[in-house]
């Protein structure tokens, strides 16, 4: 890479995005994959990679023709794309400068051409490219088509990762949403339903009632106390209710004399009266039920009241008055019978208290659109959280306020159409201000329609609530470090990823965690937020501020001070600070630091700081959060020390008990319980006390040793026996153990027994152990007896399984060659099957794997064992769970194995281990015993057989070399060849056990004395065993051959040569093919006679192995071609 490439792959903008669509290391997904697959057809290239580069290396999201998922980033190409706009072509890498030096242009695979399109964000940053790769230069690049194919398809990459991006912020986010949207919905129902009250108001002319039911339904929707509401009418001395709402629905027409009651009072005097009803409260201790009534009028004239009550008490505020008296208002401007311009003005003195009502709403942001979406009126409240005032928006779109996204993705006209299609639609996201800035809003979207339904314009209701998400937010955080750090190992590493995604609701942008070095005089670094990779190195030590102070120490992090003092710092206004100890902080642009110290049982153990750039200063808020985390950390700390100093302070109680393992009890006579120690009830398996009743403890003990217990007439006579060994069922686990008893009798002055004390202790491994090692004696005596391997593997598989007490026991014998193994028998306990038969390794790959090499294999639960998951069905199938596996080798080969099952999942002691290794053992070396005896017999019995042979064939051999000899010094001379033959043939059977040999040593045994150093054997065939008889005839059978070859033939001068070969012909029936040809001697006669030789040559080993043999004499070399039956040279036919 250029130089300009790292310093691109490195900035901390680039890589945060990266970061952000934590797409980093994800497994393999088909959208990617299929787009590579799309470029490498388009572009005709062998290979095409999603590549994200990251700050020390390029990772590949999808692959296609290239075999790494990630390199180094000195051998990325696709880093010199990073902030371009356009594809990055390169048509020779290795004339390219940038490029030229490239380990995978100079190396493997050796890159040529290069053609990648940037990913980029919608903020311009690039992630990485989507590129293709060739092998060879492409001098004029890509084509316009495959250009813009490459870019289109990058611009799908990015769809992709922002469609996942998208919906991991959807599902993050979606729980804040709800809870906000409740919220707004309720605060702008409120306003909705004043308003769709003042609308039935407008429409209704005639019809009281549903004004009146509209007002009583409003005066609920909008007076957050009241759970009551009626509007009354004077009727003489009374005033009957015209209609109610909630726990006023059932009053209409209840009459309520208007002397001495609130409501009366309220109509006679024309007057707002708050106050209670007078009803005692519904609970002791509750106020009573508050009351506020509200003259209606009509002309001036009061013609009834609206009574609002709250039966859960307490007063009612200046805002639920000022709704209450709006309310009676439209409730007095619906009577029918008042002139149309006196109708007018209380229409405009309703539409009065309305804008009043509309301005005073401050907490709100009320906006008001006619049906084209222009804004016709802004609120004050809308000037105040959003910036612009009324004139400024006026005519002006409602998307005014959406943030450009927003209106980019058409939000604005979606929630217009869903209010349109509902009556309202609920909005909770971000909205922009005046200044650029963003608010976090929860609103909703009104439709206002005319009386004949068509709309009329559209009203907007916003709540500011960006403090309370930020506030949600800082509680979410500190929920969920609370939860990160109550079990953490590494309390540091499990915060740093909840502050990297907190680090906007904090508002701070570096986070530095600094643990206390073992030398207690420095701190170094260990976790870092919102730095650079190029600055940490400055930051991975800080000394303590302890005096002297080092002159040089005023350019470090201020850490060091919280260090030393042990207290919190916080500063604000660093850059107008002049202090010299804050200069480093003044120097990295930071306006506010705060840091605060992490403490452990045994004091300081670390500091943790934030800085901001941005203001002079943290929230207050903040800093309490900041100090929670600090403390979060210190608590996670002491909890770490405390299960440290836990974990010692049981491990030396654990080393105490099992170094003593004698419990101590003592029972009276007479008694019904015995009193006991803490590792007596250890070992029985019982919850640790001072005393058991009798029958407790006795009734452990297994019913088959219970004639030993010492009862209660055994110790008043002085009869149980003193020191004994029982076995016991473990309360808790249900194990079996033999416990040892040492006890005495306590007697009183006069010789009466009045106590049995003494101590208990666990024998069960020595008593295991003395019957290990007996098994072993025992097995070596029954081992030296057995005749055969059958009853070795028996006697071995028996005392194996009865001893561990296991579920099965036995031999396997391990074919490598054709990867079987085979139990011939196995020994198993009452209801355990037989696993006895053949195997494939195919069904253990895992196990035989393991035991190839030699090692032993001991399993507490095999089906849980990580490295046997391959074969867990076959063990799940036989119902194996504990198992030891001791194997057999044999010059570096797998022949056997001894096994041990347990049908329940068991922890193999050491000793149990190592006494299978020693039946193993001793298995093994009776086996090969046995076969040593068996092979004996066998070189005894084959050795009879071969001399009888041999001396039948010298005889055969001299008598027909002498038969057609015409010499003797010539027959002296063919009979020490042919016997010089059938002795290195025999010298060959001899080295393989006298059974079988290979043909290759065969054949260069029988030519070997014909070699003169010229290449005048080519010898060439497969690998093939063939019997001893056989090996014979075949050294007989080329002797003869090569003599007439050296006398007549290609051997008799020096240019001539002999091909040898063989080969197996495949067929129903392998055979093999022999063939002698041979080249460049003198020219060749047939034989005017036929001798020994050539009748041996042609009746010798093809009749014995049942083939056919065609001997050509052609001028140019004799040939000789043997084909007989495979099978037929593998074997001896027996004598």
């Amino acid at each position: 890479m250029g130089d300009a490439a790292p310093a691109a792959a490195a900035d901390p903008v680039r890589l945060a995005a990266l970061e952000a669509h934590g797409i980093l290391d994800t497994p393999p997904e088909k959208g990617f994959d299929d787009i590579v697959l799309l470029a490498r057809a388009l572009c005709d290239a062998p290979v095409a990679l999603v590549s994200l580069v990251a700050a020390d290396r390029q990772w590949f999201k999808a692959r296609s023709g290239f075999g790494p998922c990630e390199t180094s980033l000195n051998a990325s190409v696709c880093a010199h794309a990073l902030g371009r706009r356009t594809p990055l072509v390169i048509p020779d890498l290795t004339l390219d400068a940038r490029t030229r030096d490239n380990p995978l242009v100079t190396g493997t695979p050796g890159i040529r051409f290069y053609a990648g399109a940037p990913l980029n964000t919608q903020e311009g940053e690039t992630l990485g490219t989507l590129c293709v790769i060739d092998g060879v230069p492409r001098p004029h690049g890509l084509t316009a088509q495959q250009t813009e194919s490459l870019t289109a398809l990058a611009e799908q990459v990015m769809s992709q990762l922002g469609l996942r991006r998208a919906l991991a912020e959807r599902d993050a986010a979606l729980a804040g949403q709800r809870r906000e949207q409740a919220q707004a919905v309720a605060d702008a129902a409120r306003l909705e339903a004043m308003i769709a009250a003042q609308q039935v108001v407008a429409s209704a002319t005639a019809d009281l009632d549903t004004v009146f039911r509209a007002v009583v339904d409003a005066a609920l929707s909008i007076i957050d106390r009241a759970d009551g509401a009626a509007i009354a009418l004077c009727d003489g001395d009374e005033l009957v209710c015209r209609t109610g709402a909630g726990h006023a629905a059932g009053w209409t027409g209840r009459r309520t004399p208007i002397a001495d009651s609130p409501s009366g009072r309220a109509f006679t005097e024309e007057t707002l009266v708050v106050g209670t009803t007078g009803a005692p409260a519904a609970e002791a201790g509750r106020p009573p039920p508050a009351l506020l009534a509200v003259p209606v009028q009509r002309h001036g004239l009061a013609v009834g009241i609206l009574e609002i009550r709250s039966e859960a008490g307490g007063p009612f505020g200046p805002r639920d008055i000022l709704m209450a008296q709006m309310l009676a208002g439209l409730a007095g401007s619906a009577f029918g019978d008042v002139a149309e311009a006196e109708t007018r003005q209380a229409l405009r003195e309703a539409e009065g208290r309305y804008k009043a009502i509309f301005d005073s709403a401050i907490d709100f942001a009320i906006v008001a659109a006619d049906s084209e979406s222009r804004i016709t009126d802004w609120n004050t409240g809308a000037e105040q959280i959003m910036g612009w005032s009324a004139d400024e928006v006026r005519g002006r779109l409602l998307d005014t306020f959406f943030t450009p996204e927003d209106r980019r993705d058409g939000v604005p006209d979606r929630e217009e159409r869903v209010a349109l299609a509902n009556g309202s639609s609920p909005d909770v996201r971000w909205h922009q201000r005046r200044d650029g800035g963003r608010f976090w809003a929860v609103g909703r979207m009104m439709t206002l329609r005319h009386e004949d339904d068509s709309v009329r314009g559209f009203l907007k209701i916003l709540q500011d609530r960006t403090a309370e998400r930020r506030h949600e937010q800082r509680l979410a955080l500190l929920s969920r470090a609370s939860a990160a750090l109550l079990s953490a190992a590494d309390p540091a590493h499990e915060l740093l990823p909840i502050l990297q995604e907190g680090a906007e609701a904090l508002g701070f942008d570096e986070s530095l965690t600094w643990a206390l070095a073992p030398d207690r005089a420095s701190l170094v670094l260990v976790k870092a937020v919102g730095v650079a990779p190029e600055a940490r190195a400055a930051l991975e030590r800080a000394p303590l501020d302890r005096p002297p102070l080092d002159p040089a120490s005023l350019d470090g992090p201020l850490c060091g001070i919280v260090a030393a003092t042990g207290r919190p710092l916080v500063l604000s206004g660093l850059q107008a600070d002049a202090t010299p100890r804050h200069r480093a902080a003044r120097a990295a642009g930071f306006d506010a630091y705060a840091s605060f110290p992490i403490t452990g049982r045994g004091g300081l153990t670390g500091v943790i700081s934030f800085a901001r750039r941005d203001a002079p200063a943290f929230e207050d808020e903040v800093l309490t959060v900041f100090a929670t985390l600090a403390r979060f950390l210190s608590v996670a700390r002491e909890r770490l020390d405390d299960e440290a100093a836990l974990r010692e302070s049981d491990a030396r109680s654990r080393r105490a008990q099992q170094a003593g393992g004698i419990g101590t009890f003592e029972a009276d006579v007479g008694g019904d319980s015995v009193a006991v120690s803490a590792e007596f009830c250890r070992l029985f398996g019982l919850p640790a006390a001072r005393s058991y009743p009798v029958p407790v403890i006795e009734g452990l003990i297994l019913p088959e040793d219970s004639h030993l217990r010492s009862d209660a007439a055994r110790r008043a006579t002085g009869a149980a026996i003193p020191e004994i060994a029982y076995r016991i069922r473990r309360a808790d686990d249900g194990a079996i153990r033999w416990i040892g008893r040492r006890a005495e009798f306590a007697r009183d002055p006069a010789g009466r027994i009045t106590a049995l004390f003494g101590t208990v202790a666990d024998v069960t491994d020595q008593r295991a152990a003395r019957a290990r090692i007996e098994a072993l004696l025992d097995l070596g005596d029954r081992l030296a007896e057995a005749t055969d391997t059958a009853a070795a593997v028996a006697i071995a598989a028996d005392l194996l399984g009865r001893t561990l007490g296991a579920g099965r026991a036995a031999y396997a014998a391990v074919d490598a060659h054709r990867e079987t193994l085979t139990i011939a028998g196995d020994w198993t306990a009452p209801g355990v099957e037989s696993l006895a038969g053949t195997y494939p390794f195919a069904a253990l790959p895992g196990t035989m794997e393991r035991l190839r090499t030699g090692r032993i294999l001991v399993c507490a639960d095999t089906l849980a064992e990580v490295r046997l998951a391959g074969d867990a069905a076959t063990y799940r199938a036989i119902g194996v769970r504990g198992q030891i596996k001791v194997p057999l080798l044999k010059a570096g080969t797998l022949v056997g194995l001894l096994l041990v099952h347990a049908a329940e999942p068991r922890i193999w002691s050491v000793e149990e281990v190592a006494f299978t290794r020693g039946v193993a053992d001793r298995t093994y070396a009776a086996l090969a015993r046995l076969k040593a005896e068996e092979q004996q017999d066998l070189v005894n019995h084959e050795l009879s057989h071969r001399m009888r042979n041999l001396l039948a064939m010298v005889q055969s051999i001299a008598t027909q070399t002498l038969r057609n000899a015409t010499h003797v010094d010539e027959a002296k001379d063919v009979l020490a060849g042919r016997l010089v033959a059938l002795g290195r043939a025999h010298d060959l059977l001899m080295g393989a056990a006298l059974t079988s040999t290979r043909i290759e040593p065969v054949v260069r045994g029988a030519l070997h004395v014909h070699e003169d150093g010229r290449d005048r054997f080519r010898i060439a065939g497969p690998e093939i065993e063939i019997g001893a008889d056989r090996a014979v005839s075949l050294a007989l059978m080329l002797h003869e051959l090569a003599t007439n070859a050296a006398k007549y033939g290609a051997l008799s001068n020096a240019a001539g040569h002999v091909d040898l070969t063989w080969e197996i012909l495949d067929g129903a029936e392998p055979r093999l093919r022999l063939a002698w040809i041979e080249v460049g001697g003198p020219p060749v006669a047939p034989p005017t006679r036929k001798g020994f030789g050539s009748r041996f040559i042609e009746r010798g080993l093809a009749s014995q192995v049942g083939g056919s043999l065609s001997l050509d004499y052609r001028p140019e070399g004799v040939t000789c071609i043997l084909v007989a039956p495979l099978a037929t040279f593998a074997g001896d036919v027996p004598a």
